[in-house]
């Protein structure tokens, strides 16, 4: 494959990707760090928000990470008590976590940081342009 200079003709991955790179980076200097939250935190805790009681390699599998990885992710969150898991289960091995009312204040206090960040990166988008990119990112995500 030729190398393609525009931006347009780039792979869709590769443009998705770069895009994703910048929000984490905006999002983790606007809102994650002054909560105190890595990136993989916050979105332990958004998976948690909206689906509670994932076990951790549920939570690893959606977040993209090793089980290991979440394991350290949980045990950090639930040192600061934004996240809930059982000491033991009475079957399986599987100890399903859950956001306490801490950790849904904590997403709720970033979410301003959160919305400042998006803005600053879709700020070469109108508004409609924005609102067809959640549609259609959206519609790729079902």
């Amino acid at each position: 494959m030729a190398y393609m200079t525009r931006q347009r003709d780039r792979p869709l991955g590769y443009l998705l990707n770069r895009v994703a790179m910048k929000l984490r980076h905006e999002v983790t200097a606007t809102a994650l760090e002054p909560a105190g939250l890595t990136f993989a935190q916050f979105v332990c805790l958004q998976l948690l928000a909206q689906s509670s009681g994932l076990s951790n390699a549920e939570l690893a599998r959606s977040a993209a990470v090793t089980a290991q990885a979440m394991n350290a992710v949980l045990q950090s969150l639930q040192k600061r008590s934004l996240v809930t898991r059982p000491a033991t289960v009475s079957s399986g091995r599987a100890r399903p976590a859950v956001l306490t009312r801490a950790g849904s204040a904590l997403l709720t206090r970033t979410d301003p940081g959160i919305g400042d960040a998006e803005r600053h990166l879709l700020g070469k988008l109108d508004e409609q342009d924005r609102i067809d990119l959640r549609r259609i990112l959206a519609a790729l995500d079902d």
